[in-house]
């Protein structure tokens, strides 16, 4: 583009950015964010600021890193996003040393600033809580509380007519269910779940789903993973799986809708390449490999893209296999 004469402009620039920070190119990421800010008449966005944080938070973290672009988009005036305390949350809830007077202090000034905050924020906490801090009671205390208080979300972020406008939402309850997992009580699992569907009458995502398959899977009750993956349903084909991503607000700014929020608690649940994923470690860990390359199988008949199976694949043939959970589809 340069050698064409062209010039890049802050927009090509934030792409560009997002596109190293996705595969972990940080030295090309903050060069390229330093020519961005050298641009004649360069005005600054939030959505590099929020990359550059996301890169040093989920993709190499860097608690120092992190912090130094989130005071540098203060420094230069710009507005941090939900989205950016949901990552300074993760700062301090996902890096050694966790601090979390820090991320509780960072919810009042949230609070404070009007800032909506949302189930994506209060799961960072339950996360940092049970898994970080290997502190069961203490996650459950954060999840008990909003059950009790349960915060209301702002209508602009809701779709008209939506029926369920308060946290816990269905990313509060992966959160719990997790944590649940984590610590080996699949009893808390199997009660926070009921209470999820009967209760709040939240629908699940996969993403839940895939939980209930490994925590099952961990117990041994490979009839009740079954039972919970042959009860998903699949996408039509070629198209993705609908109604599985949380509303919350991107480095781009887009809201997002979830079942939770759209939708009945009994419409189906559609299946995830990592709802696969998840049913094949569950059958590897008990020992039924057959099982799980029949469900490669199944998803090759489905023609899921090669690189998809290929991981699936590489997953089956692995000498040893633990089980463990997936990771959220991109």
């Amino acid at each position: 583009m340069k050698q064409a004469g062209l010039s890049p402009t802050e927009i090509t620039y934030g792409a560009v950015i997002a596109g190293c920070a996705r595969i972990g190119d940080s030295s090309t990421a903050e060069i390229l964010f330093e020519e961005m800010r050298a641009l004649p008449g360069y005005r600054p966005r939030i959505p590099p600021f929020n990359t550059m944080m996301q890169l040093y938070t989920h993709v190499k973290p860097n608690r120092e890193r992190a912090l130094y672009y989130y005071d540098l988009m203060q420094q230069m005036g710009v507005e941090p996003t939900p989205y950016s305390y949901k990552l300074l949350l993760d700062t301090y809830g996902s890096i050694e040393p966790v601090m979390i007077s820090k991320m509780e202090e960072i919810i009042e000034r949230m609070k404070r600033k009007n800032v909506e905050i949302t189930g994506n924020h209060y799961s960072s906490l339950i996360i940092a809580h049970g898994c970080s801090q290997q502190d069961l009671d203490a996650a459950i205390r954060v999840f008990e509380t909003l059950r009790k208080q349960p915060q209301r979300v702002k209508r602009p972020m809701l779709p008209r007519g939506s029926p369920r406008a308060t946290i816990p939402d269905v990313l509060v309850y992966e959160a719990i269910l997790n944590v649940c997992i984590t610590h080996h009580r699949i009893d808390l699992m199997e009660r926070y779940y009921k209470m999820m569907i009967e209760q709040d009458s939240i629908r699940p995502t996969a993403y839940i789903c895939n939980l209930l398959i490994k925590g099952w899977a961990s117990k041994g009750n490979l009839v009740a993973a079954r039972s919970v993956f042959e009860g998903m349903q699949d996408p039509p084909a070629g198209a993705a799986a609908p109604n599985n991503h949380a509303p919350h607000v991107t480095s781009e700014g887009i809201e997002l809708v979830n079942g939770s929020i759209v939708g009945n608690v009994m419409d189906p649940v559609y299946r995830e390449p990592s709802s696969w994923e998840a049913m094949v470690r569950a059958e590897l860990s008990g020992g039924d490999r057959q099982r799980a390359a029949a469900l490669l199988g199944r998803m090759k008949d489905r023609c899921y893209p090669a690189a998809i199976t290929a991981k699936i694949e590489g997953i089956l043939w692995e000498p040893s296999v633990t089980v463990s959970a997936p990771k959220a589809d991109a």
